[in-house]
Formats: C-alpha cells, structure tokens, sequence
C-alpha cells in the first residue's frame, strides 16, 4: 500500500520569506512504483486573512513511481500590518491509489517579521554636515523586527579626516529596547581653517547581538565640509 501525508505537523515561515512562497513538503509511504494524487489545500481555519496574509490555494499533486516527495506552494503576501504571528490550517484529501495517513492536516505559522529580532542599518550611506556645526548626528535603524532587546556595535575610523582634528573617535555599543526601531549616535566634527574642502570618516556598524543580523549599508561615509 502507499500512504501519503504531510512531512510535519507544523511549519513557520518568515512572511518575507525569499521568493514570496511556502514550500510545503508533502510525502509518500510505503510502496514506490506506483502512480497516485492527492489534493493538498489551504482551509479558512486559522488567524491568517485570505487575500490578505496569504493567497488560498488548491492543488492536485501527482506522484510519479518513485516519485517520494511533492510541494505545496502556498504565496504569502507579506502584509506590513501582520503585527503578530498568524496560521494557516493545510488539508490533504481526495486521494486516488493512496491512502491518507497522519499528518493529513497541517499547520503553517507565517511568521510577522515583527516576531523577530530584526535587521540594523544606517539610514544613508553618505551623511555630510558642516565642520562648524560641532556635531553630525547618524541614525541608524532596525527593520524586519523589533522583537527583544538587541545591541550593535559602531565604530569610526579615519578616512582623509583624522580623529583628535577632524572629529572625535566615537567606538560605542548602541542598544535598543524591545519595540524600538531608531537610534542616533552624534559623531563630534571640529572647525579648522587649514582643514582641506573635506573631511572624510569611515562608519561601521558590526557585532550585533540577541539575535540581531546587519543589514544594509552597515558601513557609511561621514563627509565632514569646511566652511571657512
């Protein structure tokens, strides 16, 4: 006899995930020579919206002989405004020369990239401000996530301009509560009339931590413009 069911009895996937789409395996038991469908579908059971969080779908596989594994490709639809996890009950049914065995009903959590941790990022990739202004002030930002307290590390180091006469050394570790998703660290920037047209400061951001990934740029340029 061939058997044929679900490879797990739950699954999470990012609702970001690469490619937009849930692959869901779906498996046969037992005899491999012969050839058998099944219908793998969502349901309206859950807390995921149709349309919304994720596109239905009904799909009709075919399992060839020695055919172990097919897929179902559920879209996801990566809504801004799923705030929190959501789930999708999967069915399998009607199936022809196989039998439905257990896991023939299945559960696909999309997960909120709000669940997670999150990505850190400066806000531009080249911040300019004047060498009389005392200060330049550089934000940096947590997307895909603001779940947990994270830490990230930044650092600067000279390009054209030199820390002690140009700006001050800034090498700090930035820490955002849970919820929060923007910082400002100020880099201070000294006045000089010999100083050249401008100034350049390398910005890094490394060592994320809690579960914190870098994402992009997670290196900047600080152009530091003199005014006299």
């Amino acid at each position: 006899n061939t058997a044929v069911v679900f490879s797990a009895a739950t699954y999470r996937i990012d609702e970001n995930v690469a490619g937009g789409v849930a692959l869901i395996p779906v498996v046969r038991l037992g005899n491999l020579q012969n050839t058998f469908s099944v219908t793998a579908s969502t349901t309206l059971w859950g807390t995921a919206v149709p349309n919304v969080d994720y596109t239905p779908i009904s799909e009709t596989l075919v399992f060839g002989p020695t055919v172990q594994t097919q897929f179902l490709a559920v879209p996801l639809l990566n809504n801004p405004n799923m705030f929190i996890d959501a789930t999708v009950t999967l069915q399998l049914s009607a199936p022809v020369n196989a039998i439905l065995t257990t896991p023939s009903s299945a559960t696909l959590t999309i997960a909120s990239v709000y669940s997670s941790p999150g990505q850190v990022s400066f806000s531009e990739t080249n911040y300019i401000v004047s060498d009389t202004s005392g200060q330049a002030a550089i934000t940096i930002n947590r997307v895909n996530g603001t779940s947990g307290s994270v830490a990230v590390n930044m650092a600067t180091s000279d390009g054209s301009g030199v820390a002690g006469l140009n700006y001050g050394a800034v090498n700090t570790n930035i820490f955002f509560a849970d919820g929060e998703f923007t910082k400002t660290v100020s880099v201070p920037v000294f006045a000089l009339a010999s100083a050249p047209a401008a100034a350049t400061v390398n910005l890094t951001l490394s060592h994320p931590q809690f579960g914190l990934a870098l994402g992009s740029p997670s290196a900047a340029l600080l152009t530091i413009e003199n005014n006299f």
